[in-house]
């Protein structure tokens, strides 16, 4: 299967989740959903705008060689975007899910932490268009874990743990906290990832293709399971 097949395959499970996610909170207009839906909606336009690069080859040869010779042939500057504003977002759903106020400031501070972080890392880096940086995916994939682990510590203390396996916020940041301790690894070695070392950069797409296969049929799933259990207690609310 070439890169394009896998690549569109991975764009159509991506956006499958978002228009799940969608569809879950147009049912339930349950607020707290809100961010993640933006977050995979995030998502789905970087990924395509992500897919340039594809075109190259049905460009003008002048075009061509413009692309070439600038700071964004590769399309690997347009993740430096994402970190910040994923764990912005996640950490907004992560508010609107929890009560106790010494979580929120925790997760404010770590989502306004990792901005200031990342904006001063990329200013005095100065190659934010040469290709995404290792070092913030690490921190983000770090206070994004640390952030699931107030929201489970938080769930511990509360009677709400007996309904967890219920909820759809428990299923969807387990998911999300066990994707990003898979990935990590790879980001520390992500200086390998180029036609010097052609067994680690098939290893990397490989593991990343699968992990993220498993991770958008999972938050579908998640979303077609938890509906029906919220469209009946909101009706019983309501009765």
């Amino acid at each position: 299967m070439t890169a394009l097949k896998v690549d569109l395959f991975m764009h159509l499970l991506e956006l499958l989740a978002a228009v799940s996610a969608s569809y879950y909170w147009l049912k339930t207009r349950d607020e707290g959903i809100r961010p993640f839906v933006w977050y995979l909606w995030f998502i789905v336009f970087i990924e395509t705008v992500a897919m340039y690069p594809y075109l190259y080859e049905y460009m003008s040869h002048d075009l061509q060689n413009w692309f070439y010779d600038s700071k964004i042939c590769r399309n690997s500057w347009l993740y430096n975007f994402y970190d910040p504003i994923v764990v912005f977002l996640l950490g907004k759903f992560i508010i609107l899910n929890t009560k106790l106020k010494r979580t929120h400031l925790a997760i404010r501070g770590l989502s306004f932490g990792f901005l200031f972080f990342a904006i001063i890392y990329y200013v005095f880096e100065n190659d934010f268009f040469a290709t995404n940086m290792e070092f913030p995916m690490l921190v983000s994939a770090l206070v994004i874990i640390v952030m699931v682990a107030f929201y489970l510590l938080e769930m511990l203390k509360s009677e709400r743990i007996i309904d967890l396996k219920k909820s759809h916020v428990f299923l969807l940041l387990i998911a999300l906290a066990i994707w990003y301790t898979c990935v990590a690894p790879l980001f520390i070695f992500n200086n390998y990832y180029n036609t010097a070392y052609p067994r680690f950069v098939e290893f990397r797409f490989g593991l990343l293709v699968i992990l993220n296969n498993i991770l958008y049929t999972y938050y579908i799933l998640v979303f077609i399971y938890t509906l029906r259990n919220k469209v009946l207690e909101l009706k019983a609310g309501k009765s």
